[in-house]
């Protein structure tokens, strides 16, 4: 029996500073030339800006601008 070793002793290991960081991402995005970055970046604004469109279409208004004008935050 003393051979088992005894799984309640483990000590638990701190969480790693980069455990919620995807560092291969971070590793792809600095091999990026600053034109591609703002390419990428310009495809993100077309992206938030077609979905705030369609979200317009589909309520019929603009949530963010019934937000702002009642004093809400946005």
């Amino acid at each position: 029996m003393a051979d088992v070793p005894n799984v309640t002793s483990r000590t638990a290991q701190p969480p790693s500073s980069s455990a919620d960081v995807d560092l291969d991402l971070l590793d792809y995005l600095q091999s990026l030339t600053p034109a591609e970055r703002m390419a990428r970046h310009q495809g993100a604004l077309e992206l938030v800006r077609a979905l705030r469109k369609a979200g317009t279409e589909f309520y019929g208004f603009d949530p963010r601008a019934v937000a702002t004008a009642d004093g809400g935050e946005r």
